[in-house]
């Protein structure tokens, strides 16, 4: 996950397109980890953040992977995530 972050990182925050898009999938594999106990709670909420406001990594968001990002970045304002609420985004994602 730090890697992730050390190259986001050296990217420049705006641009002129998306290099990357985030799909279900992305967001289904990273919940999985968590699931799985390899992320915490703290991981989600951090990487969901580094990328929530990032311009080049494109994601509809008021999609349902939008939506997903949201809450993962801002746990406080929406709902904490458990192993229970992970297994069910992964659900409404399926």
């Amino acid at each position: 996950m730090n890697e992730i972050l050390l190259d986001l990182k050296g990217l420049p925050w705006d641009s002129e397109f998306p290099l990357v898009m985030l799909e279900q999938q992305h967001l289904a594999s990273v919940l999985r980890r968590y699931h799985n106990n390899e992320l915490s709670s703290g991981d989600m909420e951090v990487w969901a953040n580094a990328i929530e406001g990032r311009d080049d990594i494109s994601y509809e968001q008021s999609s349902a992977a939008g939506r997903l990002l949201h809450e993962l970045a801002n746990p406080r304002l929406t709902a904490p995530l458990t192993p229970e609420r992970a297994a069910e985004l992964l659900d409404s994602i399926s």
